[in-house]
């Protein structure tokens, strides 16, 4: 992942009816050079949201999606467009990634959508220790850093942006529980391994009357601005 892009996300994301059941697997996490196994939790999902694996059983799918040879990219994308909104934001950008191959502009919007919508998920955790699975995803979408650095210049930047925000998709456009992130903090871990079983909505996740994730958002919201128009002045300067 280049240094600019790296930057961007320490920026952001710094700024930054029906209960459905999520089955957390049990999950072996790493804390220096002690491992801990954090027994099964599970959690109540936010309404109308579609489920989500918890962060162990994410991780693993998102870096199996990231890891198939681009003989793949195909089908890569008709997996995640069969998700529909359904599909976690990284997933998007893994899509994008590998749509760029052959249509630069769309490949652009997706991986740019599916980022975004990534930060704004992050302002839907209570647990704020949360964060840095943002980062981590969007290292394993990068490691193919030539795809990464195809869609990540500002004459492509810009426009994707742009189209994001004028469709609403930062925010409205994924019907993804946010439990694939939130899954990721402190909080959840404590909870298994003081041998929770379930979390309840409250535990996890900020509504959106909540004065914190108000907050993150609209800071958000103005991060964006600000790399649109550093976007557009760089755009608008003559090359030499």
């Amino acid at each position: 992942m280049n240094r600019f892009h790296l930057g961007v996300i320490g920026v952001l994301a710094g700024l930054a009816s029906v209960c459905a059941y999520s089955e957390v697997a049990s999950a072996t996490q790493a804390f220096g050079s002690h491992t801990v196994v954090v027994p099964s939790v599970r959690a109540v999902f936010e309404p109308n949201a579609e489920p989500t694996s918890n962060w162990p059983a994410f991780q693993k799918q998102l870096e199996e999606l990231a890891a198939r040879p681009a003989a793949e990219d195909q089908a890569v994308i008709d997996e995640v467009r069969a998700m529909a909104r359904a599909a976690p934001p990284p997933f998007l950008m893994e899509m994008g990634k590998r749509l760029a191959r052959t249509n630069l502009s769309e490949g652009a919007y997706w991986y740019r959508l599916g980022w975004v919508q990534s930060l704004y998920t992050d302002a839907r955790c209570k647990d704020r220790s949360a964060s840095g699975g943002v980062t981590i995803a969007f290292m394993i979408v990068a490691r193919d850093q030539a795809a990464v650095q195809a869609v990540d210049a500002p004459q492509l930047r810009l426009p994707a942006l742009e189209r994001v925000l004028q469709e609403g998709g930062q925010a409205e456009g994924s019907r993804a529980s946010a439990w694939w992130l939130c899954s990721h903090g402190m909080q959840a871990m404590r909870a298994g391994m003081s041998g929770a079983t379930e979390l309840s909505l409250s535990d996890w996740f900020s509504p959106e009357d909540d004065a914190r994730r108000m907050s993150a958002e609209g800071q958000l919201a103005d991060g964006l601005k600000q790399l649109m128009a550093r976007d557009r002045a760089a755009l608008e300067t003559p090359q030499p």
